[in-house]
Formats: C-alpha cells, sequence, structure tokens
C-alpha cells in the first residue's frame, strides 16, 4: 500500500498544481519547471504530463509538496512529503 501511496505522489502533486487559480498555478509551474530543467527552461509553462513527469524523478516531488503544504497553511491532503 506505502508503494502505491508513493507511486500516485507525483500525480497528487500535479493535479493540486493544475487547480490552483492564476497567479498561482502559473508561478507554481514556473518553479517547477526552473527545478526540473535548469537553465534549459524556455520560458514556456509546462504540460501536465511533462510535470507528472519531472515529479516522478527524484526529490523535486517531495520539495513541491512540502512548499504546497506551506503555503497552503498544511490544509491539503498532500500532507505527507515522506
Amino acid at each position: 500500500m506505502d508503494n502505491q501511496i508513493s507511486e500516485d505522489r507525483p500525480t497528487l502533486v500535479t493535479d493540486s498544481l493544475f487547480s490552483l487559480t492564476n497567479p498561482w498555478r502559473d508561478r507554481f509551474l514556473a518553479f517547477v519547471a526552473e527545478r526540473a530543467l535548469g537553465g534549459d527552461w524556455d520560458g514556456q509553462l509546462p504540460t501536465k504530463t511533462e510535470v507528472a513527469g519531472w515529479l516522478g524523478k527524484g526529490s523535486l516531488c517531495q520539495a513541491v509538496t512540502l512548499l504546497l503544504n506551506t503555503w497552503q497553511g498544511g490544509r491539503d491532503g498532500i500532507a505527507d512529503a515522506g
């Protein structure tokens, strides 16, 4: 069960990002793209598929989860960053 939760986390975090209203959605998406692509980011906002792919690799998903939870006051359903 824990493996399923961790495998679903990138999708849950991606859905949370895309459910934000602007200007926050675009700001968070820009943050994720900058962290995922570094100097290769062209300023174009990423698609949902791109974000989910980036969040499925490395520690970016945990960082974005913590950022979202802090920004939303810990009330989101993705509060467990582990």
